[in-house]
């Protein structure tokens, strides 16, 4: 009986992957596309997503690409539902603070987009590679641009340090 379990958990694992793999696909061709036709695609992306995610609900990336649809499509509610999901599988990583942090500024929520972009710095201070820095360029600038919203121009001056990448200064 528990072997017949186990490898009924590994099919649904082996579906769920290559329901994503179409969804990645799908994620492509939405992309490319403009207008109504990019939501229909974005949309279709979605839903196989949600798919995989029936069968595989702890897998971070579905919910992570899910909530890339969903800020496409301007659903920043729904992507922020994914976000955090992301969050709770995956706590560690920087991407799903940020993202969110988007989510909230685009709703308006500006106190808990400052608390995710800082969350999210904080989780890549320690990795000194190019990526690391780039992303938290981009967070030191999403985070300045939320203290813009709240027209407090000294603190989105003071909390914005020089980031360098390269060779340049940013």
């Amino acid at each position: 009986y528990a072997s017949h379990e186990k490898d009924d958990e590994k099919a649904k694992l082996k579906q769920a992957a290559e329901v994503f793999r179409q969804g990645q696909a799908q994620l492509r061709r939405a992309q490319a596309a403009q207008g109504d036709q990019a939501v229909a695609e974005y949309e279709a992306c979605a839903q196989l997503l949600t798919e995989a995610m029936a069968l595989n609900p702890k897998h971070h990336q579905y919910y992570q690409m899910r909530g890339r649809c969903f800020v496409a499509m301007q659903q920043y509610q729904r992507a922020l539902f994914d976000f955090s999901q992301c969050m709770r599988n995956d706590p560690d990583t920087a991407k799903h603070y940020g993202n969110r942090g988007l989510c909230y500024r685009r709703l308006g929520r500006t106190e808990e987009a400052l608390r995710d972009y800082t969350d999210a710095l904080r989780r890549l201070e320690k990795d000194q590679g190019e990526a690391s820095q780039r992303q938290s360029a981009e967070y030191y600038l999403e985070r300045g641009l939320v203290y813009m919203d709240l027209e407090q121009y000294d603190k989105a001056i003071e909390k914005c340090p020089d980031v360098k990448i390269g060779r340049a200064h940013v």
